[in-house]
């Protein structure tokens, strides 16, 4: 079991190392690229440890996508909350006390995840889909205030 433990936290020292020195753009190229460093994984592996060190897939200036860390990014998390939400929110409409917000598709994650890291007292939580995210207000108030502040954001 402890072997078990020991290759895990080298699987992922080595998944956050392939993440910091190689763009790498989707889940599969992660497998290969973990497989030829010596791990025996499966895509659902990788998913799972993505999750686990906070890995984020971000859209780029080019239009491509690529995975990220926390701390392996120049921008501050500002910057990374503006660029996030400029690029992939397409269109933000609320209801009751929930506020939808469509994506471009494969980015409602990180968008949900921005958008828990701003802490707004409003936000009570957000779920996401592949390009769809709702975020649950305290009330209809607080759902425009959110939809205001995000939409502030974007003309950043």
């Amino acid at each position: 079991m402890e072997r078990s433990k020991r290759t895990t936290a080298e699987r992922l020292k080595t998944l956050r190392e392939i993440i910091k020195t190689e763009p790498t753009s989707t889940q599969q190229e992660l497998v290969e690229k973990l497989k030829q460093a010596g791990f025996k994984v499966t895509q659902s592996t990788v998913s799972r440890d993505l999750k686990k060190i906070g890995a984020m897939k971000v859209f780029l200036p080019d239009g491509t996508y690529e995975y990220t860390l926390p701390e392996a990014t120049s921008l501050t998390i500002d910057e990374r909350i503006v660029t996030i939400v400029k690029k992939s929110i397409l269109d933000m409409q609320y209801r009751s006390p929930i506020l939808v917000i469509k994506t471009v598709p494969g980015t409602a994650r990180s968008v949900a995840r921005a958008i828990d890291s701003l802490q707004l007292k409003k936000a009570i939580g957000s779920i996401a889909g592949d390009d769809t995210v709702f975020v649950l207000a305290q009330d209809d108030v607080g759902a425009f205030e959110i939809k205001e502040k995000l939409h502030d954001i974007m003309e950043k």
